[in-house]
């Protein structure tokens, strides 16, 4: 499919090098991140919302997480599969990331506060290798921790930068948003440090009237990863890129005037109804989330006048809306957290328990068997796992 570049010109088209550990300051001119000729154009007026009687859902599974003294979650902030393990991350809670098998025991966990070798102050955000070696990043101290196989320390990379959130690169890099180098101003919304020599390379300069923290964010995450496949969302932009290999390339593009100016972005930091009044016009598009894909579909969540989901199937390049994953055999959030084993992962959080929805399991056309497992969780429960498959939704 041949597109056009709808770059917004709140981006910057130059890759900066910028200061490194040693002082000296360095710039190297790139061109802007390029067009992949796979590109995904979204045009959201003309795309059909699904019918609120049918469902884009063909199976679902569901693996409920041991529970003992030692695996208790307070939070899923962020969850990685990776080589049939689940890594769950509870930044707001207990701090800890917890380690458990494909089918839901529980193996071991990071949870180690306090200012020793291999402990952290306070853990921002956290990935994993494809060995299954965990990384934390302990932002207090700007420092990138690795554990082994089964929890062990292994050594700490002193990056000399503060961020919000990281996920793994090639070559001992990792991929960081909202980088802070020198003072409380954003360096970089979008680089790549280097863990051997503290080198940050600028994708996107930071510093722009997006970042200002008092306007409501509508993600807690802007970088996603499919299996080796990082997207971001540099937010009030009508770009997606696509991060492989170290390089950054336009994967998903939607119209410009679906998102706010500047104009309105400068009204709202100073009046917070104007962000209530553009929703209820239905006039912008406020926040994107949840950016996944596997073999099959790519999916992401978007605020408008209230969250919706689209769903862009890979065969026909057909796609379709709708504001809820909830049907007649999925019980678990309306959101989706990563991919495992190609299905796409959700969770069922105990606290969302109560009658009604042990009704509606009581009313599916699930097996018996799933009915049974569905009702022996309780509040007192870990999150269950939710495998979600999606089926083709388009008739030709």
């Amino acid at each position: 499919m041949k597109l056009k570049s709808n770059s917004s010109p709140l981006l910057t088209t130059t890759l900066f090098v910028l200061i490194l550990i040693s002082g000296c300051t360095n710039e190297t001119n790139r061109k802007e991140p390029l067009l992949s000729n796979d590109a995904i154009e979204i045009k959201l007026d003309s795309i059909k919302h699904l019918d609120k009687n049918k469902s884009v859902i063909s199976e679902v599974s569901y693996v409920k997480l041991e529970l003992n003294d030692e695996s208790i979650i307070g939070e899923v902030d962020k969850i990685r599969y990776l080589n049939s393990r689940f890594y769950i991350f509870d930044k707001s809670v207990t701090k800890s990331v917890f380690v458990f098998s494909n089918s839901g025991k529980y193996l071991y966990k990071i949870a180690r506060l306090g200012k020793g070798p291999g402990e952290y102050i306070f853990a921002m955000d956290f990935d994993v290798d494809t060995l299954g070696n965990i990384y934390v990043y302990d932002n207090a101290r700007d420092r990138l921790l690795k554990y082994g196989t089964t929890g062990d320390f292994i050594k700490e990379y002193d990056t000399g930068t503060y961020l919000e959130e990281f996920l793994l690169g090639e070559d001992e890099r990792m991929i960081v948003r909202n980088a802070y180098k020198n003072g409380p101003d954003i360096t970089a919304n979008l680089g790549i440090i280097n863990l051997k020599n503290q080198h940050l390379e600028t994708f996107f300069k930071g510093g722009e009237i997006q970042d200002n923290f008092d306007i409501p964010r509508f993600s807690s995450h802007y970088l996603f990863k499919s299996d080796n496949n990082i997207y971001y969302y540099a937010r009030f932009t009508n770009n997606i890129y696509k991060i492989s290999n170290n390089k950054i390339s336009k994967s998903i593009i939607f119209e410009p005037h679906l998102f706010p100016p500047d104009e309105l972005i400068s009204k709202i930091k100073k009046d917070m109804k104007v962000i209530f009044e553009n929703f209820e016009n239905n006039t912008y598009l406020f926040d994107i989330r949840d950016i996944f894909e596997n073999s099959e579909f790519v999916i992401l969540k978007y605020k408008k006048i209230r969250d919706f989901i689209l769903l862009i199937s890979k065969a026909t390049e057909h796609k379709t809306i709708f504001s809820t994953l909830k049907d007649k055999n999925y019980f678990g959030e309306n959101m989706i957290y990563g991919v495992a084993d190609g299905k796409f992962i959700s969770i069922i959080k105990p606290i969302s328990l109560n009658k009604k929805w042990h009704e509606r399991v009581d009313s599916s056309e699930l097996k018996l068997n799933i009915k049974t497992q569905l009702h022996e969780i309780n509040t007192n429960s870990n999150p269950t796992i939710c495998f979600i498959k999606f089926k083709e939704f388009w008739s030709r």
